[in-house]
């Protein structure tokens, strides 16, 4: 009974990142907040950086305990949700190195990922897939 406790435990907080995360993609995509979210400055910025930065520590963290606590490492790796969950958080690395050599190179464009280059955006856009995380607490 107690590991069963756990486990909803874990799968209302995984909800809660997930819905967390989409949602601050969704108002990110606001062109008020577009427009705000240029000023690496902004309260809003800082606040979006480190929502999304807790996010993707929570899936690394989720997706790695998983990994090592699984003993067949190969079935682990041919789960399709597993992919989903690392095609999710490989963006934001993305960005955030893409950032920092931006910000190495003397440009001051570090909002979310610096070069805005059509693989970067497509990487952000695919950050929308974590809903389908949301299958893995679905019984239907």
């Amino acid at each position: 009974k107690q590991w069963y406790q756990r486990r909803v435990r874990g799968a209302i907080v995984d909800l809660i990142a997930i819905s967390v995360a989409v949602l601050m993609f969704i108002v990110e995509t606001m062109p008020v907040v577009k427009v705000e979210l240029k000023n690496p400055n902004n309260i809003l910025a800082t606040c979006f950086f480190v929502g999304e930065s807790a996010c993707v520590a929570f899936f690394s963290i989720e997706l790695i305990g998983r990994l090592v606590c699984c003993p067949d490492k190969l079935a682990f790796c041919k789960v399709l949700m597993n992919w989903v969950d690392l095609v999710t958080i490989i963006p934001y690395f993305i960005q955030l190195a893409t950032a920092q050599t931006d910000v190495d190179s003397g440009s001051h464009t570090v909002n979310s990922g610096g070069h805005n280059t059509n693989a970067i955006v497509v990487l952000r856009v695919l950050r929308v897939v974590r809903v389908l995380k949301l299958a893995k607490h679905s019984k239907g």
